[in-house]
């Protein structure tokens, strides 16, 4: 699960990841800690697996940290990471607006 509150980098990981993964997962996208936190919710009513969430740190009215620790007890195999600039520089990169040394 990938939450950004930025669409179109919730978009650019999105494609990323479901162009390496998207043959053996679902990329599910939300574009707030509340909006994950619902879909998140909804996948443990049907007894569905997150295997990694992957969270922008700034989110308005939750932090990245704080969403993530409300999947400790409800995914807890999940993998979790939460990012601030390195995810947006991956954005920018494939943009073009950055160039990879």
């Amino acid at each position: 699960m990938v939450v950004d509150d930025d669409p179109q980098v919730l978009i650019a990981l999105a494609r990323i990841l479901e162009k390496e993964y998207g043959n053996r997962f679902r990329i599910l996208q939300a574009e707030s800690g509340e909006s994950a936190l619902e879909l998140m919710n909804q996948l443990k009513l049907r007894n569905e697996v997150v295997a990694l969430f992957l969270v922008d740190q700034r989110l308005p009215q939750m932090t990245g940290v704080g969403f993530l620790q409300h999947t400790m007890n409800v995914f807890p195999d999940a993998k979790r990471v939460s990012f601030i600039f390195f995810v947006r520089c991956l954005y920018f990169l494939s943009l073009g607006f950055i160039r990879n040394p």
